[in-house]
């Protein structure tokens, strides 16, 4: 119980004063849709590490300062990038921000 509250406390300090703004660019609180080796739903939050099921569909929670989040932050709804994982290097794209 104590882990998850400060894992809220961090969420809500790390919010810009005006709240989570989506547009079509990657940035913390965001839900993002990625076209790889297959479609990945990823959620960005201040901690990462854990999975969770929305409506069937597994979403990977990851930080912004994980590997893969550094990548993410700040690049636009349609943008490629390519991601070096254990497995080799993956062409990514990012298909949507929500």
């Amino acid at each position: 119980r104590i882990a998850s509250l400060r894992q809220l406390a961090a969420w809500f300090q790390a919010l810009p004063d005006e709240g989570v703004i989506l547009g079509d660019r990657a940035c913390l609180g965001a839900l993002i849709a990625l076209e790889g080796e297959a479609v990945e739903f990823l959620f960005l939050a201040p901690v990462g590490g854990s999975r969770v099921q929305v409506d069937g569909h597994p979403i990977r929670v990851i930080s912004p300062e994980s590997p893969l989040g550094t990548k993410l932050i700040g690049l636009q709804v349609g943008e490629d990038f390519v991601f070096e994982r254990p497995s080799g290097k993956v062409e990514f794209c990012l298909l949507a921000v929500g």
